[in-house]
């Protein structure tokens, strides 16, 4: 069950347009904050690794994997554009709030690398910005839980998170698409 949160990590910093944080609340709801953690840090992990296969594909092939990048759902040119611009003008720490403003950890990877930010500072800055999402995540999802379980069944938590997800997504798609 864990290690699909490092496939889904890895399988979101590459090409996937859900992100990991589905997958690590509802480990965090059903299993509780520690295997949240975890299932974070598997994501984190997995993030990492595709996040270096982009970051080397951006730094030498730039144009074929925007091109790759543009076709993914809620990516358009003008957000690929913009990361790249914010990356060069305010650096690898705009990742951190990328993070949390709906920018696809993926272009990051790929402008760092078109850029030649530096592999080992990309990943460096690219843990933090994973991270501290996931397990935010994660620990909101928990305590949610542990809430929610006050007056609510387990099927009924699982299904209020899906309806959660599902609502996420469709304002994401419509502000992006």
């Amino acid at each position: 069950m864990l290690a699909i949160a490092a496939l889904w990590g890895f399988a979101e910093a590459t090409v996937f347009f859900i992100v990991p944080d589905v997958w690590i609340s509802y480990v965090a709801m059903r299993r509780g904050w520690k295997a949240g953690l975890l299932a974070a840090c598997l994501a984190c992990i997995g993030a990492l690794i595709g996040g270096a296969l982009m970051y080397l594909w951006g730094n030498r092939d730039p144009e074929s994997v925007r091109h790759l990048l543009d076709m993914i759902p809620a990516i358009s040119p003008g957000m690929i554009w913009m990361t790249g611009y914010e990356l060069n003008h305010k650096g690898l720490a705009s990742m951190i709030l990328g993070a949390f403003t709906g920018v696809p950890f993926k272009i990051y990877a790929v402008e760092a690398g078109a850029m030649g930010a530096g592999l080992s500072a990309f990943l460096g800055m690219a843990v933090i910005a994973r991270l501290v999402r996931f397990v935010l995540g994660a620990l909101i999802a928990a305590a949610a839980a542990n809430i929610l379980r006050r007056f609510y069944g387990e099927r009924t938590i699982l299904t209020l998170l899906a309806g959660f997800w599902a609502l996420f997504y469709a304002w994401y798609f419509t502000v992006t698409g």
